[in-house]
């Protein structure tokens, strides 16, 4: 009876999780409760081809094991199952999609990975990064300054604006073309592996698209004079094929993937972190210590994970506690499992931005593959959610129904309909 009982539960684990694994909106809008079951009954959970890890521990050893790949785009026996039940065209787009996507910096190991990293990392300097502060600074008040005069403000358009603006700017992306690019970057993060064939489609298009646009992009200011003053990113990126060659399919995925990354986790940790402020008695206790905000921005990285999961691919054999995989096998690392284990944080899903060593999440990875971007994320949210709270300490949510798109390891907000009230506290 309790086999039975045991295989009742797990069956409907799975049925869970395949719901959101699929990016079911209902299922993304709160998927916390169903990540804390996981964790706590099956830490180590195999589910068809794909084997999930929840546990902080776990995930901290196997996010960083050389053993571990980094690079499962088209790899391994769970794409080789998905590749074969698309059709014909759909395999090209998948084929396509997988070798363009296996050229992004996060997407590569060893040397590769070295040299990328090597290369960006001119671009993520100290002394850009600092610069940049007056111009978000700037951008988050012209932006909440158009949202003052709607009818329903809806945050959600700062929140995705603000970062796209930034790294648009940060890459010589014209300001013209940023929704174009957003959409571009929507589509792309959509697809999900070709588990789901019109989305693989759409993303083949987007890439194709998007591809396009960054090398003619690239003639044009290969063509163009150098400003010394230019604090744009894209002339150190062009300057790495003076010294570690970049080749050109290198560069232009280089520039996705900086636009990729540049906005869409920035915009999951504004627009999820301030539902989550306001959701959690904790926006009042922000407009009363502004302060607070850095602990504020680590908290929210480790209670909300913008990136909910990440996917590995195993290129040797090993064992994890008592569990052996195999070369070939893909994994999931649930980092948003892993930030609220009980193991590794008191009372973790409490959201308390005084909480004391917030900082120990995994949103940002760990080891040689964190995320290059993490100052510039955490500078846009301290500086989004200190402008708010001084500009709009009565902020409130407007009552009604929340909407989630794309793709459920990227959770996003699609509205976020809010009332101002630009009173300030006496």
């Amino acid at each position: 009876m309790a086999a039975n009982v045991n295989l009742v539960a797990k069956r409907g684990l799975d049925e869970d999780l395949g719901r959101l694994l699929a990016s079911e909106p209902a299922a993304m809008a709160d998927p916390f409760p169903l990540w804390n079951r996981l964790r706590n009954e099956h830490p180590i959970h195999v589910l068809g081809d794909l084997c999930l890890f929840s546990g902080n521990q776990a995930v901290r050893k196997l996010i960083d094991d050389p053993r571990v790949g980094h690079n499962s785009s088209g790899k391994g026996k769970r794409a080789a199952a998905v590749r074969a039940r698309l059709s014909t065209d759909e395999k090209v787009a998948f084929d396509e999609v997988s070798a363009f996507e296996a050229r992004y910096m996060s997407r590569t190991d060893g040397e590769a990975h070295d040299r990328l990293r090597r290369i960006a990392q001119r671009t993520f300097t100290p002394r850009r990064i600092a610069q940049i502060r007056e111009i978000i600074q700037t951008n988050a008040n012209k932006l909440l300054d158009e949202l003052a005069r709607d009818p329903v403000p809806d945050l959600m358009k700062f929140a995705y604006r603000l970062p796209l603006i930034i790294i648009g700017d940060m890459l010589g992306i014209p300001e013209k073309d940023l929704d174009m690019v957003h959409e571009w970057s929507s589509k792309l993060g959509r697809n999900r592996g070709g588990t789901d064939a019109p989305a693989l489609v759409e993303a083949h298009r987007a890439m194709t698209e998007f591809r396009s646009y960054i090398e003619k992009m690239l003639v044009e200011l290969r063509a163009r004079p150098r400003n010394a003053d230019d604090i744009s990113l894209i002339g150190d990126l062009l300057d790495a094929t003076q010294g570690e060659i970049l080749s050109e399919v290198e560069l232009t995925a280089m520039m996705v993937v900086l636009l990729f990354a540049g906005h869409e986790t920035t915009t999951n940790l504004i627009g999820s972190g301030l539902l989550a402020l306001l959701q959690n008695d904790q926006w009042d206790r922000l407009c009363a210590e502004p302060d607070s905000a850095p602990k504020a921005v680590e908290e929210l990285l480790r209670f909300v994970s913008p990136v909910q999961w990440v996917g590995r691919f195993i290129y040797e054999a090993l064992e994890i506690d008592g569990h052996q995989l195999s070369e070939g096998d893909t994994i999931f690392l649930v980092l948003a499992a892993a930030n609220r284990d009980p193991a590794a944080f008191e009372n973790p899903d409490v959201l308390d931005i005084g909480r004391a060593g917030a900082r120990n999440h995994v949103a940002f990875g760990m080891g040689s593959h964190f995320c290059l971007g993490s100052p510039l994320a955490r500078m846009e949210g301290v500086i989004a959610f200190t402008v708010l709270a001084q500009r709009f300490p009565r902020l409130r949510l407007v009552p009604g129904a929340l909407n989630w798109r794309g793709n459920a390891m990227l959770r996003s907000l699609s509205n976020l309909p809010v009332e101002l009230s630009p009173q300030v506290r006496s």
